[in-house]
């Protein structure tokens, strides 16, 4: 018997970024710039 799978967060959060027109580029962008102030602010 297939039980339906049930949505992870992981699932719940893809659906929100898509839901804001964001893509994997802008996330990737967003945690790019986040590690450089962070680098930035260390020294």
């Amino acid at each position: 018997m297939l039980t339906p799978a049930r949505p992870t967060r992981a699932d719940e959060v893809r659906a929100k970024l898509a839901e804001r027109g964001l893509t994997d580029a802008d996330v990737a962008e967003a945690v790019a710039w986040a590690r450089r102030a962070d680098n930035e602010g260390a020294r």
